[in-house]
């Protein structure tokens, strides 16, 4: 969720950044107040979006589905609870903050009511006028002409009521609401308070725009600075907003070419930043060693690998290639292998391939039948491979002791790559895990170990194999 709300506020920033450098000084009102409008809804929708990027690592079918174990919900764990972490702390705030602007909100809301129920009202353009007292200043509110009595009783009444009726008529005061709701709930963020202050802007704009229809630009400036009106509530239309801005805005001509250019590059821009997400995202999911088949294995160019390190205990090869990829590749069968090559300190790729003893690395491809796990006997075709797979998650998920993870100081992901055998009678042999922590492979170990004797797979004669599986166990940590 951190990571979700530093991308809308990411998204945000370069809206906003965008809008006040190429869109604030364009008269396109009304696309401006779309933008404007739609700002925060795009900010969260952004890092939602997926795409299917080519991915170069291909997985092939012996390689299983990873096993994601979240240990904040840990079946049976009560430490949670005992020791509340931050995140609790964190929606506490929260809660708090979206109460206090929700009161905020509430009393503004009375204040108005307040006002219309105490002060005469009167009905004109199909709405009504709440006259206030000398000074108070004018505003609308949805349904509503707030004007002092003073200015009502003054020459420039109908300049202010038909300025104020334009803001109805836009339906500018519905804006505001909206963008008051999402600072209830979003209060800490920053960008809805000033996307907010810009569609004030842009409702003036509009209006004025829609005024000099009837008067000239001399009178209609006149107005605006022979009069300065103010109002305490938040969420209406005021007479009177940055008036400097109002007048240089209403001198400046439309460029309907520039615009449309400027649009288009806010397009480019969502794009290029959902792409960004979505590729960084990516990389990330990338681990630091990459489990590889045996066909990945002989498919690799030897030319392109620029180190390789023997792990004789852990009956695996790390493979580091020209492009930065780290590998790892497990096999029993290179044991002697492995050993010698500690010793004398060179080994080639070359010499890791034709080492590959065929006979007990059957591949899962060349399985006709998959294992039958108990409880799939009566499962056939393409469904007991997926039962298979769905066992063996359950076994892992049921019994892998998710607390060890309180050992760990490392948050975010942490991978747990585990092998094993079901050999030609069903039986899971040659166990095999590989981490960054001794703690989690032991674990991996010994829950692999609980899996049942199963039916072993056959290959296409119906002749019972042996097949090895590498099993991605993924957890999930937080701070």
């Amino acid at each position: 969720m951190i990571t979700y709300m530093i991308k809308v506020l990411f998204v945000q920033a370069v809206l906003w950044v965008f809008y006040r450098l190429f869109l604030k000084k364009e008269p396109f009102f009304g696309w401006n107040r779309l933008y404007l409008l739609a700002a925060i809804p795009v900010s969260f929708f952004i890092p939602l979006i997926k795409w299917n990027l080519p991915v170069q690592n291909k997985i092939y079918g012996e390689i299983l589905e990873p096993v994601i174990l979240d240990p904040t919900f840990a079946a049976g764990s009560l430490e949670g609870m005992r020791n509340p972490s931050y995140f609790y702390g964190l929606i506490a705030v929260y809660g708090a903050g979206v109460l206090w602007n929700m009161g905020r909100f509430v009393k503004n809301i009375l204040r108005l009511y307040r006002l219309i129920g105490s002060r005469p009202v009167i009905r004109m353009f199909g709405y009504k006028i709440v006259l206030l007292p000398p000074g108070s200043g004018s505003f609308s509110f949805p349904g509503y002409i707030f004007i002092s009595q003073d200015v009502y009783k003054s020459h420039m009444r109908e300049k202010i009521l038909r300025h104020e009726y334009a803001h109805l008529h836009f339906r500018h005061g519905w804006d505001l609401l909206y963008y008051e709701i999402l600072k209830i709930f979003l209060w800490f963020d920053p960008f809805v308070r000033l996307f907010q202050s810009e569609l004030r802007l842009i409702h003036e704009f509009s209006v004025d725009r829609l005024m000099l229809r009837t008067y000239s630009s001399a009178e209609y400036i006149e107005l605006m600075l022979q009069e300065n009106f103010q109002t305490s509530v938040r969420f209406v239309n005021p007479f009177h907003s940055q008036i400097k801005q109002r007048v240089m805005i209403l001198q400046k001509q439309k460029t309907t070419w520039r615009v449309v250019l400027k649009y288009a590059a806010v397009v480019f821009m969502l794009t290029a930043v959902t792409a960004s997400f979505n590729a960084c995202e990516k990389a990330s999911q990338r681990e630091e060693m990459r489990v590889i088949t045996k066909e990945e294995l002989k498919a690799l160019n030897p030319n392109k690998t620029d180190k390789i390190t023997l792990l004789p205990d852990k009956h695996a090869v790390e493979i580091l290639t020209a492009d930065g990829e780290k590998l790892l590749f497990y096999s029993s069968s290179l044991n002697g292998l492995l050993k010698e090559g500690a010793k004398s300190g060179r080994l080639s790729l070359r010499d890791i391939i034709s080492r590959i003893d065929e006979r007990n690395d059957v591949s899962f491809m060349q399985a006709a039948e998959p294992p039958v796990f108990p409880g799939c006997e009566n499962v056939t075709g393409d469904e007991l491979g997926n039962c298979f797979n769905r066992k063996v998650h359950e076994t892992v998920m049921e019994n892998f002791d998710k607390n060890l993870l309180n050992q760990i100081d490392e948050s975010g992901k942490i991978t747990v790559y585990a092998q094993f055998v079901i050999d030609q009678n069903g039986n899971v042999t040659d166990v095999q895990a590989r981490s960054r922590y001794v703690i989690l492979e032991n674990e991996a170990k010994r829950v692999l170990r609980l899996l049942p004797r199963m039916q072993p797979a056959k290959d296409e004669h119906g002749n019972p194999i042996a097949v090895r599986y590498t099993l991605p166990i993924v957890f999930k940590k937080s701070q």
